[in-house]
């Protein structure tokens, strides 16, 4: 069963990533997965789910 939408997943991700920050905790990881989601939008992926995470592996950007 398909995941929530790209867009939907990046807006809790930076939800996540304010709370850390609010909490004085830093997480490269979820930044590392803000950047990658964040590509998929440039990408025109936004409507995709979480398994377009690997379409820039098999279809780099333009």
């Amino acid at each position: 069963m398909p995941g929530g939408k790209v867009t939907t997943q990046l807006k809790d991700l930076r939800v996540a990533a304010a709370m850390a920050a609010a909490a004085g905790i830093e997480l490269p990881h979820l930044r590392d997965t803000i950047a990658r989601y964040e590509t998929l939008v440039a990408c025109g992926y936004s409507d995709l789910d979480h398994s377009a995470l690997h379409l820039p592996l098999i279809e780099p950007p333009a």
